[in-house]
């Protein structure tokens, strides 16, 4: 899986966030905040290297403020260590609460009081596993029940037979060919089913939410990814030794509730959007507004533009033609 996250090919959660802005799409910055659905994500299609991925922490995880004093603790904990310096607990405690501005009316003495009670065993444990993510074992307990109820609603998804193959987290390289030019991509779904005996094949993508998913589908643009795993799809056919008779079907997200309150449910992905996600165009969303999109063609070619440039601080449009069509 690393090797995937650090290959370099274009992926489309960086089309994703190129329709946005260049100059965010190409810091390629991820958010250190934990995701709960990335642990039922792993749970679900990689679950046989989820103690490769995070360390479980059973104790008594720090709230709120004492939360950010202890991770910036450990932040400059491991910068030092790494670098051979010197290993000073009681001074790194110290400058970690002026970083994050530790309630300033405690004394430094108090201060070091306090994170020895409430937060020295959880950073030991942090720095110990400075190599996975850790969570905390209500985190961990609520993933697994996610999880769990999410097989039992949809077994077909995550249950093989001697005639239905399951691919989970099946990393895709291809080119994409833009005008004669290979673009080097990727693509990483979280399920590609194989039915042997009605020779169809599926794609599906699991989904953890809070609110509400179709509002997530088009806050988060993922009808661009439906797209892209579906075209990442055909060319992965090409090179495995799946006979041509075998048909792509759709692309479904599996989606899981937190709350629970409006259970699991499978939504398809609309194959009517198809020719205006891939050359642009105007579209509905669930609200009746129009959105314009650019289309994955149009984002591969900025793509290449902005790399072979270097040029990432203004959009293209701009850059071509010194201002934006409204």
């Amino acid at each position: 899986m690393n090797t995937y996250r650090e290959h370099p090919s274009l992926s489309q959660s960086f089309l994703k966030s190129l329709e946005g802005h260049p100059k965010y799409a190409s810091t390629g910055k991820k958010s250190k905040a934990f995701d709960i659905g990335n642990l039922v994500d792993t749970l679900l299609t990689d679950n046989d290297n989820f103690y490769n991925i995070y360390a479980v922490y059973e104790g008594n995880v720090p709230t709120e403020k004492m939360k950010l004093l202890a991770d910036r603790f450990v932040e400059i904990a491991l910068f030092t260590k790494s670098n051979g310096e010197a290993y000073y607990p009681d001074n790194i405690v110290l400058q970690a609460r002026a970083d994050v501005q530790y309630d300033s009316r405690l004394s430094a003495a108090t201060i070091l009081k306090k994170f020895a009670e409430d937060a020295s065993d959880y950073t030991d444990f942090c720095i110990a596993n400075y190599d996975k993510q850790v969570v905390s074992a209500q985190d961990n307990i609520l993933a697994r029940q996610l999880a769990n109820s999410c097989k039992q609603d949809f077994p077909d998804w995550f249950i093989p037979t001697d005639y239905v193959e399951i691919m989970f987290q099946q990393e895709l390289y291809f080119e994409y060919d833009l005008n004669g030019v290979p673009i080097e991509c990727k693509a990483l779904p979280d399920i590609i089913r194989v039915d042997h005996i009605n020779k169809t094949i599926e794609i599906a993508d699991v989904k953890t939410y809070a609110d509400d998913f179709v509002d997530n589908y088009w806050k988060y643009r993922y009808y661009y990814q439906a797209e892209y795993y579906l075209y990442a799809v055909v060319q992965f056919l090409n090179d495995v030794n799946i006979p041509k008779d075998y048909t792509i079907k759709d692309f479904y997200f599996i989606t899981i509730d937190k709350s629970g309150f409006k259970g699991n449910l499978l939504y398809k992905h609309n194959s009517n959007y198809r020719t205006t996600l891939w050359s642009g165009g105007r579209i509905y969303d669930n609200k009746g507004r129009y959105i314009k999109l650019k289309g994955l063609k149009q984002l591969i070619k900025e793509y290449y533009y902005h790399s072979s440039t270097g040029n990432w601080e203004y959009p293209y449009e701009y850059l071509t033609k010194n201002y934006i069509l409204l």
